[in-house]
């Protein structure tokens, strides 16, 4: 079973999501070019050249983005992205949000989503084992149109199928018991340990997620 971990870690990732099937992975060259500031929303400083403004926004205005008939709702975000660039004065803006996959770990037809917790192969004959995951879109927002450029799994792939780039999304193991016990029983040490293991996680799959995004 899934355990999401968003009441603690809601600093990683925005929103609930699904993935950008009609947007490119790659933004296009001649986009890029008009490109010299980027805002930077909940994720690395990465950027590849790329001056990089860290402005503040308000959580509560960029989780209008919702899932909405098989996409993003980026038209309920228009006016929050509109006045971070005019802010920040930046050209575009790099946003991380929570999606959701299909449990590629055994198979179970169950789906996992954002910053969370999972038990996969647990059966009467079978331990199951824990995992901590963190399944994320990363997506380059152009200030001008407010609608994302380019969107890319977070994943330590490069290049690959969309479920080759699942199965690459950040994931550990953890003990099941931790897995499998609600938040509230959790202790300090623990909760200290987990936000730690969840800004470790995604460390490798930052520069192959960007270098995709930009086209290095």
């Amino acid at each position: 079973m899934q355990k999401p971990t968003s009441i603690i870690f809601g600093a990683l990732v925005i929103v609930v999501c699904s993935g950008c099937a009609s947007t490119p992975n790659t933004a296009a060259p001649e986009l890029l070019a008009g490109y010299k500031r980027i805002g930077v929303v909940s994720i690395t400083t990465q950027t590849f050249g790329f001056e990089v403004v860290a402005g503040a926004y308000s959580r509560p205005e960029f989780s209008r983005l919702a899932y909405q008939d098989g996409g993003f709702n980026w038209d309920a975000l228009e006016g929050p992205i509109k006045d971070y660039c005019a802010k920040n004065q930046v050209n575009a803006i790099l946003v991380a949000v929570a999606a959701y996959g299909q449990d590629f770990t055994s198979n179970s037809h169950q789906r996992l989503g954002g910053a969370g917790f999972f038990v996969s192969g647990t059966n009467i004959h079978v331990r199951g084992r824990g995992y901590l995951h963190l399944i994320t879109i990363v997506a380059l927002v152009d200030c001008q149109t407010a609608k994302p450029v380019a969107t890319r799994g977070l994943a330590s792939l490069r290049d690959g199928l969309p479920g080759q780039i699942l199965r690459a999304s950040p994931l550990m193991l953890v003990p099941v018991e931790i897995a499998r016990a609600p938040l509230e029983q959790l202790t300090e040490a623990q909760i200290a340990m987990i936000k730690s293991n969840l800004v470790e996680l995604p460390k490798k799959s930052w520069e192959p997620t960007l270098r995709t995004i930009f086209g290095k």
